[in-house]
C-alpha cells in the first residue's frame, strides 16, 4: 500500500515526486506521510499521528518496531510482517536539556502491546536512536523488550542492502533482553562474594564512638532498624547518630518526628 505521486513539498517549495507511506487503522487511511527527494517529508495537516503498518501487529504476540517507514519495508521483505514504525523518527535533546523523543501517539495502542511476549527494539544506531530506544523501553516494559543491534549499520534498510533478507531476519534471534534494574545472576555478584568470604563486610560510615564503631557502621540505601524498650532514649540516639554523620562525612538527612516539635528538635541537635 506504498504509493507515489506528486505533491508541493515544503523544503522544494514546488510540486515534487515522491513516495506516499499510508498510515492505516482497522483498514481506513488516516494519514500520509509524503516523502520526496533531500529528506523533504510532511504528514497530512492536523492528520492523527499512529504507528506505521499498526494493523499488521493487532492481535501478535510480538513486533519489531522501527524509526522510519523504509526500515519498516525492509523487514517486511525479510519476511517479518509484524513491524511498525513511529511516524515521526527522533532527534537529539535540545540545547536546554527538553526532550524531542514524542511517543504519546502510543498511549492508545497500550493494549495492543500489553498482550505480547516481545517487542524488539530495531531503531536507529544513532545517539537519538539510543534515546529513543531509552523511551520506547520505559513506556512497553523493560521485561518484554528485546534490543537489535545493526553492527556497522546505521538501520535496517542500510543492513538489508549490505547483508541480505535472511541476515535480517536473523536479528531477531540474535537480540538481546534488556537487564532488569536490581535482578541479579550469581555470576553478577561472584567476585563480590568471595571478597565477602575471604575479607568479610566493608566498613561503612561510623560515627566516631570507640565501642559503636567496633560493631556497627552505615552504608547508604540500606534499612537501619534501631529497637529498644520504650523511653530508652532511641530517639535521641538517631538524632545523635545523624548529627555525627553530617559532621564527619557531611551527610544530609531528612526527618519524620512525630513527638518533637520542629524548633525544640533543632534545639536538641545544636545542643
Amino acid at each position: 500500500k506504498i504509493t507515489s505521486g506528486k505533491e508541493w513539498m515544503p523544503k522544494a517549495k514546488k510540486e515534487i515526486d515522491v513516495i506516499r507511506f499510508n498510515y492505516y487503522f482497522h483498514g481506513s487511511l488516516v494519514n500520509t506521510k509524503f516523502r520526496g527527494a533531500n529528506k523533504d517529508f510532511k504528514f497530512y495537516k492536523d492528520a492523527r499521528l499512529i504507528p506505521y503498518n499498526v494493523d499488521r501487529i493487532i492481535g501478535e504476540s510480538s513486533c519489531v518496531i522501527v524509526e522510519g517507514e523504509v526500515d519498516c519495508a525492509s523487514y517486511i521483505e525479510a519476511g517479518v510482517y509484524s513491524t511498525i514504525s513511529v511516524p515521526n523518527g527522533f532527534t537529539l535533546p535540545r540545547k536546554d536539556g527538553t526532550s524531542t523523543i514524542v511517543l504519546d501517539f502510543l498511549d492508545d495502542f497500550y493494549a495492543v502491546f500489553e498482550k505480547m511476549d516481545k517487542i524488539y527494539i530495531a531503531v536507529d544506531n544513532d545517539p537519538a536512536g539510543d534515546e529513543g530506544k531509552k523511551e520506547l523501553i520505559r513506556r512497553l516494559g523493560a521485561e518484554k523488550c528485546f534490543t537489535i543491534d545493526f553492527i556497522d549499520c546505521k538501520d535496517a534498510n542500510e543492513f538489508l542492502l549490505k547483508y541480505g533478507k535472511e541476515k535480517l531476519k536473523e536479528t531477531l534471534s540474535n537480540a538481546k533482553p534488556i537487564p532488569l534494574s536490581n535482578v541479579y545472576t550469581i555470576n553478577d555478584t561472584w567476585d563480590g562474594l568471595r571478597e565477602f568470604w575471604l575479607n568479610g563486610a566493608k566498613k561503612g560510615y561510623t560515627v566516631g564512638l570507640k565501642k559503636m564503631d567496633e560493631f556497627c557502621s552505615f552504608a547508604l540505601s540500606q534499612y537501619t532498624l534501631l529497637l529498644s524498650p520504650p523511653n530508652s532514649g532511641k530517639s535521641d540516639k538517631v538524632d545523635d547518630i545523624f548529627c555525627r554523620l553530617n559532621l564527619r562525612y557531611g551527610l544530609k538527612a531528612a526527618f519524620c518526628s512525630i513527638e518533637n516539635d520542629t524548633v525544640l528538635h533543632h534545639d536538641k541537635w545544636f545542643r
